[in-house]
């Protein structure tokens, strides 16, 4: 009996609760809408340098902007605590110490009711020199290095434009790198580089990243630099180094491919060709041709080529024409001056090049194939398709510069305040740009993509000229700088290693 009046009491509870009326009384209260827009943030740092960014933040109802608070979370890495280091306030203000890839994230809080809305930011960082143009000049016999770094910065509607950085003069503050500067030389590994300051008062290694003074390549000589040796110029390629002295004598050393920098002495003896002393006048770096590269002897009328092979290193051999006639005969150069020799195609076995030179006061072109073997390890046979008077005859002088593209057949020279380019197609020259008169151009060099020309004066103005294809017959300077110190002496590229060199046309979308 019990237990059916339990029973009778559990269905009138739940009748009870069937009849009850859903007021609908649900306090759901609406969040303000707000979103957070940072498309427009630059993607790249460099260490060292404030960063600073501001997002920006869209209300549904502009009146709600009162009653949030902002703030930036460092989440690449925690402090000791565990927790992410807090930067309070709406602008990010950023200086990186290290290189790699590094997140924030912007958190604003509707204090009303304490909801979160984030969003994330990540910032490649790379050493402020990392890549880029690199200016040596001699201000009153000191030598000065100074620095251009191009990148592409976002415009506030999100396209992209193409600016430069100038560092002038990067060691002022330090102390002298030294007197007197003759040029530049960029040595490449796989995992960064450094950069050869040559100069009178002792060739000096710099730090590829800083600049600043490494190691005397005078100290790495085994058993301690030759008698009177004064470098005139330095290259390497592959497993070979080679110190050209002002006397002509060339000193070498094998570089193992895995080894770090200044661990492979450079022998203290000179070089040798069949018992001789070798004397070379100047190098031809035709790096990285593979196996080779030239040793232009004036005094004797030839061009021997010095070999890089892993298997034989060091070794000198001569030059053989393939076949008899009216041209530039490498071995027997007669009363004919290499003016500049260099190749478009840097990565073959096979390269063709093309050398200007002066003979009986005319200059002349001639396009050649140089075939290394690497087997017989006996002689660069040379085979001429073309040797004529160069289309810029009338243009050049003994002291003009010139400077070859690798990717595309175009050689560049300037003489003065003019700058020129030669198909090597056509056969015809242009003028690309000319400069106000007296302001005469010191060095040339180009890009990673070969879209710009980089030219530096000898009054201290760097400036870069679009050579794109479409832009050849524009006559369009890109950018100028001033203010050098001192007289220019030399230009080059900066690469931040040899990987990104040997793969500088293919990712065209790695460059700034």
């Amino acid at each position: 009996m019990k237990t059916n009046l339990f029973i009778l009491f559990l269905i009138c509870v739940a009748g009870l609760q069937s009849c009850y009326k859903d007021k609908g009384n649900y306090d759901y209260t609406k969040l303000p809408e707000v979103q957070i827009s940072m498309t427009d943030a630059p993607a790249n740092g460099y260490v060292g340098e404030s960063y600073t960014y501001v997002p920006e933040v869209i209300f549904e109802n502009p009146n709600d902007s009162v009653y949030y608070k902002y703030w930036w979370e460092y989440t690449s890495s925690l402090n000791a605590d565990g927790k992410p280091q807090v930067q309070e306030g709406k602008k990010l203000n950023y200086i990186p110490t290290n290189t790699g890839r590094f997140g924030w994230q912007f958190c604003m809080q509707d204090t009303r009711n304490n909801v979160v809305t984030s969003g994330s930011l990540y910032i490649t960082v790379t050493a402020a020199f990392n890549r880029g143009w690199l200016v040596l000049s001699n201000d009153n016999g000191r030598s000065v290095v100074s620095f251009i770094r191009p990148q592409w910065n976002t415009t506030p509607d999100g396209g992209k434009v193409r600016e430069y950085v100038p560092y002038i003069d990067l060691n002022k503050e330090q102390a002298s790198l030294g007197t007197n500067p003759t040029g530049l030389y960029q040595a490449l590994k796989s995992t960064g580089s450094i950069v050869l300051l040559k100069q009178e008062s002792g060739p000096v290694w710099l730090n590829g990243n800083s600049f600043l003074p490494e190691v005397l390549l005078n100290d790495e000589f085994l058993g301690g630099s030759p008698a009177g040796f004064q470098l005139k110029d330095y290259t390497e390629c592959s497993y070979l180094g080679v110190a050209l002295a002002k006397d002509g004598r060339l000193f070498s050393r094998y570089m193992a491919s895995t080894a770090g920098y200044y661990t492979d002495d450079i022998m203290n003896f000179p070089t040798e060709y069949y018992g001789e002393i070798v004397h070379a006048t100047s190098l031809i770096p035709l790096t990285p041709l593979v196996g080779v590269f030239g040793l232009y002897d004036e005094q004797k009328k030839r061009v021997l080529w010095i070999n890089n092979d892993y298997f034989f290193p060091n070794s000198v051999f001569p030059s053989v024409m393939s076949a008899s006639g009216d041209y530039l005969d490498f071995a027997h150069l007669d009363d004919k001056r290499i003016l500049y020799c260099s190749t478009t195609s840097p990565a073959l076995a096979n390269a063709p090049l093309t050398t200007i030179y002066s003979k009986g006061g005319q200059f002349y072109v001639q396009s050649a194939q140089a075939t290394f073997n690497r087997t017989a390890m006996q002689n660069v046979t040379l085979t001429v398709s073309k040797d004529k008077l160069f289309a810029g005859n009338d243009l050049i002088t003994q002291n003009s510069k010139f400077f070859m593209l690798e990717t595309r057949p175009y050689l560049f020279f300037a003489e003065k305040n003019n700058v020129y380019w030669y198909d090597l197609n056509t056969e015809t020259v242009h003028n690309i740009y000319t400069f106000p008169a007296g302001e005469n151009v010191v060095a040339m060099g180009t890009n990673p993509q070969e879209s710009e020309l980089g030219v530096t004066l000898e009054n201290g103005t760097f400036a870069t000229l679009d050579i794109a294809n479409d832009q050849l017959y524009a006559n369009h300077k890109i950018w100028e700088t001033h203010g050098i110190p001192g007289k220019v002496i030399d230009l080059k590229y900066k690469f931040d290693n040899g990987t990104t060199y040997a793969n500088r046309v293919r990712i065209t979308s790695y460059w700034d």
